[in-house]
This record gives C-alpha cells, structure tokens and sequence, in this order.
C-alpha cells in the first residue's frame, strides 16, 4: 500500500493578511507540518495542491501574493521523491488536472488531505478521490473553514461548519485527528516496512 499527502491550497489567501482568511487557519497549520514532517520522513509522495483564480480581479491571482503557497509548507522539490505542485482552477483538486494520473503513476492507492476550504476543496477533493478509488482519510484537525452566511442572514460559524462537513465525509473517508494519522503511519512503518511502499 502507498499513502500519499495532498495539500489542498494551503496559501497564503487563508491566513492574516490574505483576501480570505480563516478562523482555525494558523491552528490548522501546525498540524499540517507536523503530517509534512511525518510524510517527509517516510520519504512518501507529496502533492501540494495550488489554486489559481480563472478572474483577474479576485483572491488567488496568478502571481500575486496570495496565491503562493505558504512558507512554512514550501514543497521541497529535490527530495526523492520530488514534491510535486499541481495548479487547480476548480473546487475538485482533480478536476483538469494530472493529480489522478501522478497518484496512479507512484503507485499511490491511499491519500491523506489536509488544507482549505473544508466546505469547499477539501468536500470537493475527498469525494473525487474516492470517485477514482482511492481509500481516503481526512485530517480533521489539519483542515479549515469559513462562516457561512445564510440567505436569511443567520451565521453559521466556522467551528460549525468544520465539523458538519466532515462529518458528512465520514461516508467516503475516515476523518481522523493528525495524531491518529501519524500513528498509523508509523505502526505501518515499524511493523510492514518490507510490505508497505512509500513511493516510486
């Protein structure tokens, strides 16, 4: 079995000083490192997930600065395997883009997601992994949302939504917390290291 982590737009738009910043985003960040550094460890593949606005004018502008990734999650692309950065115009991260090829051609047949928005691109890209066939699993604690505001002006909070949208993708995924994760990873890499395939 191969994992692989994608990053769902993890860029600087979602935190201080972006056109969209999130409530949990900065939280949200710390536990997406320490599943980069798991991952990173275990030299398995890395897809990094990079949104581009199809409108001038608006959030993730292609070329401002918003749009890059967040510094604390550069790829680094001269590991082994290499990072690889993948530009997405859609909510669904495989959506006319080469992810589903890149997972097949690594032999991937599990992802871990992790990133923003979870009633967007993280719902969006989950239900298209599973559409492809892989097993999925969502870091809850590694995934931020927004309010959203209602046609009758009632807010629903960001905390809220978090959870109601995972909950939902409990269906097609198993939502863990990163610790979890992490835990399984390593179990599989103490007890199958000769079963268990981190890339190529």
């Amino acid at each position: 079995m191969t994992k692989a982590l994608i990053l769902v737009d993890v860029q600087n738009e979602y935190f201080d000083g972006g056109k969209l910043p999130l409530p949990d985003m900065d939280e949200s960040l710390t536990h997406i490192e320490a599943l980069l550094t798991c991952f990173r460890s275990n030299r398995a593949p890395i897809f990094h997930i990079q949104h581009f606005a199809l409108t001038a004018d608006g959030p993730f502008t292609l070329g401002s600065p918003g749009a890059e990734l967040h510094d604390r999650v550069k790829p680094q692309l001269t590991m082994q395997p290499p990072e690889i950065v993948i530009p997405k115009y859609y909510t669904n991260a495989f959506r006319m883009t080469w992810l589903a090829a890149a997972l097949q051609g690594s032999g991937v047949s599990e992802v871990v997601v992790v990133g923003a928005m979870v009633q967007n691109c993280i719902d969006a890209t989950v239900r298209g992994a599973d559409d492809f066939g892989f097993k999925v699993t969502v870091a809850s604690d590694a995934c931020a949302a927004a309010p959203i505001t209602l046609k009758d002006g009632r807010v629903i909070e960001a905390a809220t939504v978090h959870d109601l949208f995972l909950e939902a993708l409990n269906n097609v995924a198993d939502v863990l917390p990163t610790t979890e994760v992490i835990a399984v990873i390593e179990q599989e890499g103490d007890h199958a290291a000769g079963h268990v395939s981190w890339g190529g």
